[in-house]
Protein backbone atom coordinates (compact mmCIF):
# COMPACT_ATOMS: atom_id res chain seq x y z
CA UNK A 1 0.00 0.00 0.00
CA UNK A 2 3.07 1.83 0.68
CA UNK A 3 4.62 1.60 -2.37
CA UNK A 4 1.67 2.39 -4.30
CA UNK A 5 1.37 5.93 -2.58
CA UNK A 6 4.52 6.48 -3.08
CA UNK A 7 4.38 5.98 -6.89
CA UNK A 8 1.18 8.09 -7.14
CA UNK A 9 2.78 10.88 -5.28
CA UNK A 10 6.19 10.52 -7.17
CA UNK A 11 3.89 10.19 -10.66
CA UNK A 12 2.32 13.39 -9.35
CA UNK A 13 4.92 15.60 -9.19
CA UNK A 14 7.29 14.51 -11.82
CA UNK A 15 4.17 15.22 -14.20
CA UNK A 16 4.02 18.93 -12.43
CA UNK A 17 8.09 19.20 -13.03
CA UNK A 18 7.93 18.52 -16.76
CA UNK A 19 4.64 20.04 -17.10
CA UNK A 20 6.68 23.95 -15.72
CA UNK A 21 9.75 23.16 -17.69
CA UNK A 22 7.88 22.57 -20.92
CA UNK A 23 5.95 26.27 -20.17
CA UNK A 24 9.13 27.74 -18.46
CA UNK A 25 11.17 27.25 -22.57
CA UNK A 26 8.40 28.28 -24.88
CA UNK A 27 8.24 31.84 -26.25
CA UNK A 28 5.39 34.28 -25.13
CA UNK A 29 4.33 34.19 -28.68
CA UNK A 30 3.95 30.81 -31.16
CA UNK A 31 4.65 33.38 -33.93
CA UNK A 32 7.98 34.08 -33.38
CA UNK A 33 11.61 32.55 -34.07
CA UNK A 34 13.22 31.04 -30.99
CA UNK A 35 17.17 30.99 -31.69
CA UNK A 36 19.56 28.53 -29.55
CA UNK A 37 23.09 29.83 -28.83
CA UNK A 38 25.64 27.22 -26.34
CA UNK A 39 27.15 29.08 -23.88
CA UNK A 40 30.29 27.62 -22.64
CA UNK A 41 33.85 28.76 -22.45
CA UNK A 42 35.51 27.99 -25.60
CA UNK A 43 32.22 27.00 -27.95
CA UNK A 44 31.51 28.35 -31.41
CA UNK A 45 28.13 30.03 -30.11
CA UNK A 46 29.80 31.99 -27.30
CA UNK A 47 31.18 34.73 -29.56
CA UNK A 48 27.93 35.26 -31.42
CA UNK A 49 26.89 37.74 -34.09
CA UNK A 50 23.26 37.31 -34.65
CA UNK A 51 21.02 39.13 -36.33
CA UNK A 52 17.16 38.31 -35.59
CA UNK A 53 13.93 40.20 -36.20
CA UNK A 54 11.57 42.28 -33.57
CA UNK A 55 9.79 40.12 -31.27
CA UNK A 56 12.07 37.11 -31.36
CA UNK A 57 13.21 35.17 -28.67
CA UNK A 58 16.62 33.97 -27.88
CA UNK A 59 18.05 30.96 -25.65
CA UNK A 60 21.42 30.25 -24.04
CA UNK A 61 22.18 26.91 -22.96
CA UNK A 62 24.81 26.45 -20.13
CA UNK A 63 27.51 24.17 -20.76
CA UNK A 64 29.62 23.13 -17.14
CA UNK A 65 31.00 25.47 -15.46
CA UNK A 66 29.96 28.66 -13.49
CA UNK A 67 28.74 31.48 -15.98
CA UNK A 68 26.52 34.90 -16.29
CA UNK A 69 24.54 36.57 -19.22
CA UNK A 70 24.84 40.45 -19.19
CA UNK A 71 23.94 43.16 -21.31
CA UNK A 72 27.06 45.46 -21.18
CA UNK A 73 25.47 47.95 -23.59
CA UNK A 74 22.72 48.80 -26.89
CA UNK A 75 19.25 48.67 -26.45
CA UNK A 76 17.62 46.01 -24.04
CA UNK A 77 18.87 45.25 -20.94
CA UNK A 78 19.14 41.52 -19.79
CA UNK A 79 21.28 39.61 -16.47
CA UNK A 80 20.67 35.62 -15.87
CA UNK A 81 22.76 35.95 -12.75
CA UNK A 82 25.89 33.26 -11.89
CA UNK A 83 24.52 29.92 -12.65
CA UNK A 84 26.75 26.84 -12.40
CA UNK A 85 24.33 24.28 -13.71
CA UNK A 86 24.72 22.36 -17.13
CA UNK A 87 22.17 22.85 -19.43
CA UNK A 88 20.19 25.98 -17.61
CA UNK A 89 18.42 27.95 -19.88
CA UNK A 90 17.98 31.64 -20.04
CA UNK A 91 15.63 33.30 -22.59
CA UNK A 92 15.31 36.70 -24.03
CA UNK A 93 12.52 38.09 -25.89
CA UNK A 94 14.17 41.08 -28.36
CA UNK A 95 11.21 44.02 -28.60
CA UNK A 96 13.20 46.89 -29.18
CA UNK A 97 15.26 47.40 -32.93
CA UNK A 98 18.65 47.73 -32.72
CA UNK A 99 21.94 46.16 -31.14
CA UNK A 100 22.62 44.77 -28.04
CA UNK A 101 26.23 43.70 -26.19
CA UNK A 102 26.50 41.19 -23.91
CA UNK A 103 29.22 38.70 -22.14
CA UNK A 104 30.01 36.32 -19.51
CA UNK A 105 31.79 38.08 -16.66
CA UNK A 106 34.20 35.41 -15.80
CA UNK A 107 35.43 35.06 -19.34
CA UNK A 108 35.02 38.01 -21.12
CA UNK A 109 38.05 37.25 -23.45
CA UNK A 110 35.99 34.46 -24.92
CA UNK A 111 32.35 34.61 -24.39
CA UNK A 112 30.37 37.91 -25.93
CA UNK A 113 28.62 38.87 -28.93
CA UNK A 114 26.45 41.23 -29.73
CA UNK A 115 22.51 40.67 -31.15
CA UNK A 116 21.22 42.95 -33.91
CA UNK A 117 17.64 43.62 -34.29
CA UNK A 118 15.40 44.35 -37.17
CA UNK A 119 11.86 45.15 -37.87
Amino acid sequence: MKYKAFLLIFAVIVTSCENDSISDLTPANPDVTLHDLFWANSSISANQQLNIKVGDTVRWTWGSGTHNLRSTSGVESFDSGYISTAGYQFMHEFTVVGATQYVCDPHVASMFGTITVTE
